[in-house]
């Protein structure tokens, strides 16, 4: 979600080579605005799974706030402290990896053997 929040484009074209789609360059800027979380919301009754079920007082309330890390504003501090101590039962490379959306930035010591 963090890289698609940075980079929209640029992860749509990821998926798509992964897919194997060739992308319509001529309809891909259209592609990417509709995919943004703020057309998503906007379009909540024709998008949102579920919506003519009335799960959701309002379905545009499936897309919540469209923030990373945005738990952290509604987590309570026992559940916080629950977290961290879950994550630090892990290696720290596999939380990173998670927490940042599969992305590992690892340092490279250049002057090792």
């Amino acid at each position: 979600y963090s890289q698609l929040k940075a980079n929209l484009s640029g992860e749509m074209r990821k998926i798509s080579n992964f897919l194997n789609i060739e992308i319509d360059e001529v309809i891909f800027p259209d592609l990417v605005k509709a995919a943004t979380f703020s057309s998503m919301k906007e379009k909540a009754d024709d998008l949102v799974p579920g919506a003519d079920a009335k799960l959701w007082k309002n379905n545009s309330q499936f897309f919540a706030r469209g923030k990373n890390g945005q738990w952290e504003d509604s987590w309570s501090v026992e559940n916080i402290s629950r977290f961290e101590d879950l994550c630090n039962s892990y290696p720290e490379d596999y939380i990173q990896w998670l927490l940042s959306g599969g992305e590992i930035k690892k340092n490279i010591d250049t002057n090792s053997s």
